[in-house]
């Protein structure tokens, strides 16, 4: 996260985080504590702003950085299982309350050379619709990060909603309760009611978003000069192009708090013929 005595910046993966952190720390005089942490503690006087990103295309930016052979879900997903487990044996050690996430994950095959498969070509609407079934709606996602979706509201929501959730709300109120969520509908009223951003940046309007918030701080910003490239972008083709409407409809159901807090459009289907 960015934080300086008036603004904090927690950081979403996927939704421009370095670029916007890059921007801020231009702008106001802070430092970068960590990266993609929760904020610990109770929530600040100080302005928190988060950031978000059009699930659909969100989705596609995660599988083609995989495609890069970058990012800690390929790492995790494509990990032999000897290397993998090693990595969870240590977490452990230092977190030992994830134990039982160790256990599960023990008592599991993972597909790690389908998975590989998956990441072969950023060009392929085909790899990314398969990879994307296996992550949302299959039995691989324990195999993933921390205790998503091991928990039981796994089932109902997606890996974007499971990060954004456990971010964005107290973080207090997060490790205390959310292993008894049975509900999307839950999740959501557990948002409304914890959430501590008070600012979002939406990355389809970065701009514009992170104007308004340096504006309110009071911060003179030259609108122009917050155009610069963005960092840690991924390569692809247009958003449509990898999906079908059974993805399409699958990432509205997993995605639906977002989609509807954001009011978030899908992607019109562009591609022709699955390669």
């Amino acid at each position: 996260m960015f934080v300086s005595d008036r603004i904090i910046y927690l950081q979403l993966q996927k939704t421009a985080c370095t670029h916007i952190s890059r921007l801020l720390g231009k702008y106001v005089d802070g430092k970068q504590v960590g990266k993609h942490g929760p904020l610990i503690g109770i929530k600040p006087d100080n302005l928190v702003v988060g950031s978000i990103r059009n699930p659909w295309d969100w989705y596609v930016s995660l599988w083609a950085y995989g495609c890069k052979r970058q990012g800690s879900i390929y790492s995790e997903l494509t990990a032999p299982p000897a290397a993998a487990l090693a990595r969870h044996v240590r977490e452990t050690v230092f977190h030992p309350h994830r134990w039982w996430e160790l256990k599960c994950r023990l008592s599991s095959h993972k597909p790690w050379r389908e998975f590989r498969t998956y990441y072969q070509s950023s060009e392929s609407p085909f790899l990314f619709q398969q990879w994307l079934k296996a992550i949302l709606a299959g039995k691989d996602a324990p195999y993933m990060e921390n205790d998503f979706p091991l928990v039981p509201i796994g089932n109902q929501i997606g890996l974007l909603t499971y990060r954004f959730l456990s971010l964005f709300i107290s973080n207090d109120v997060w490790q205390q309760s959310h292993r008894k969520l049975v509900s999307s509908k839950e999740a959501h009223a557990m948002y409304e009611k914890h959430c501590i951003v008070d600012k979002f940046i939406r990355m389809e309007c970065l701009e514009d978003d992170l104007f308004r918030i340096l504006s309110e701080i009071g911060e003179k910003v030259d609108f122009e000069m917050l155009k610069e490239d963005k960092t840690n972008a991924s390569s692809h083709r247009d958003v449509g192009y990898y999906y079908d409407h059974e993805t399409v409809q699958l990432v509205a159901e997993k995605e639906s708090i977002i989609i509807d807090e954001f009011s978030y459009a899908a992607p019109v289907i562009s591609h022709g013929s699955l390669s």
